[in-house]
């Protein structure tokens, strides 16, 4: 070592510019090689299951043994982070209840709290999301519902709202109550619903936070390290915007979102080894880093562009074209080939009756790029459609109509008006001789 140190110092400070610049790219090198503890190989992700998809768009973009069920764990804290959010006010002070200290999870309390220190809501959802507290998740569902089991039932009813039908939670901190029950799909609902609210994303990507408890002010440090710089500071992912991870006894968890450049990923992973060398973390980085290696969002679909049309039933105009709404950019192998891409329309209905305003849904249009569904996207009408009576009546009435059935009917009755008149007519010269022949026999008689 001391050699190499002496060799690169005589190269560094040597008068040949080359031998120094190629000394710096080589300590560069190495140094790079210390700093990076994984690469963007997915085939290193050492768990079990794994889901990277691209939220906006839905495109999956790597996908193993996802079919199976496992236990909301520590995830059931995204749900009751949610409620909170949606039903209490963040400034409101909660104090934590004999109930809400009764918990078996290790990181139940990291936050040094007793029964009566009061801190607020927004303070709670710090100490449940960055430091998993079971005592905050527990003291937010009493303050909401009174109890946790009338929680358990909100947080079941707000899972089958934002349709994640095989999930069961069973408490507000995922620990403590058995037979909970979720799937890597209704995780990614939960995680998509979860970052879309504004207050919760700020908190989940937090690092660094203070806390007065009980008169006194102490520092905390998010207990996810891809977002924390103060713990296992080479797990940083420069991308992460938050969620969290879920420890078991022999696995870990974990829910990653992250936004690179306006482009969002969506990370689960699923049984990876729990241990002191957090390669739950590493996973998570080589499934986030294969997704950003190997993939670039691309429009595909621009603003208005027409993609189909639907006849309107009583329109002005016969029909609407149905085009994109706003460009859609979604997640594509480098180097695709446009050729590739496949666009299915699936419309609302096949005929639509007026009026129709601009701007409403009429259909969707499914991408595929091979064999993988890249996107959905809602299509929509193009402009107002006013409703027209003389439309109407011609679409229902005669629109409805077999041309050919309308033909023969039409025919009929025509023949049938001119029998009906040529039998008058011979009727009416019958009477009209008979006149004439009584008028002659009258007129002889006299």
């Amino acid at each position: 070592m001391a050699f190499m140190i002496e060799y690169n110092y005589y190269i560094i400070c040597g008068d040949n510019y080359m031998k120094k610049t190629l000394s710096f790219i080589l300590i560069f090198i190495i140094i790079c090689s210390f700093a990076s503890p994984v690469s963007a190989n997915i085939d290193k992700v050492a768990a079990s299951t794994y889901y990277l998809v691209a939220p906006d768009t839905g495109s999956v973009l790597a996908e193993k043994n996802c079919s199976g069920n496992l236990d909301p764990g520590d995830f059931s804290k995204i749900m009751t982070a949610i409620l909170a959010i949606e039903k209490l006010d963040k400034d409101s002070y909660l104090a934590f209840s004999s109930d809400s200290l009764s918990f078996k999870n290790n990181f139940g309390n990291i936050m040094a709290v007793k029964e009566g220190y009061s801190i607020n809501v927004y303070q709670h959802l710090q100490n449940m999301l960055l430091l998993f507290s079971d005592a905050s998740a527990n003291q937010l569902a009493i303050s909401i519902s009174g109890n946790k089991d009338n929680f358990v039932n909100e947080m079941n009813k707000k899972a089958l709202a934002l349709d994640m039908k095989s999930t069961t939670f069973t408490s507000p901190s995922g620990f403590g109550a058995e037979g909970g029950t979720t799937t890597v799909y209704d995780l990614v609902k939960l995680a998509k619903y979860a970052m879309e609210l504004p207050l919760f994303a700020e908190i989940s990507a937090t690092d660094l936070f203070y806390v007065n408890i009980n008169g006194e002010e102490k520092k905390f440090s998010s207990r996810n390290h891809l977002i924390s710089k103060y713990t296992y500071s080479g797990y940083t992912y420069k991308a992460s915007a938050g969620i969290m991870p879920s420890y078991f006894k022999d696995n870990a968890n974990f829910i990653a979102y992250a936004d690179k450049n306006s482009s969002k990923l969506i990370a689960v992973v699923v049984n990876s080894p729990s241990d002191s060398n957090l390669t739950v973390y590493r996973d998570v980085i080589n499934l986030l880093n294969f997704g950003y290696n190997n993939f670039h969002y691309n429009i595909i679909c621009r603003e208005g562009e027409i993609i189909d049309q639907i006849p309107v039933i009583g329109g002005k105009t016969d029909t609407v074209t149905l085009q994109c709404d706003s460009s859609v950019r979604a997640p594509l192998p480098n180097g695709y080939d446009h050729e590739l891409l496949e666009i299915t329309v699936r419309k609302n209905q096949e005929k639509v009756r007026a009026p129709i305003k601009k701007g409403t849904i009429l259909g969707y249009a499914d991408y595929k790029y091979g064999s993988n569904h890249i996107a959905t996207i809602p299509l929509v009408a193009d402009r107002d459609i006013k409703f027209s009576i003389l439309s109407f009546i011609h679409d229902t009435i005669f629109g409805s109509i077999n041309t050919t059935f309308l033909f023969i009917v039409i025919l009929l009755i025509f023949i049938w008006c001119m029998l009906s008149a040529k039998s008058k007519a011979q009727k009416a010269k019958r009477a009209k001789k008979r006149r004439e022949i009584i008028a002659k026999i009258d007129k002889e008689r006299k």
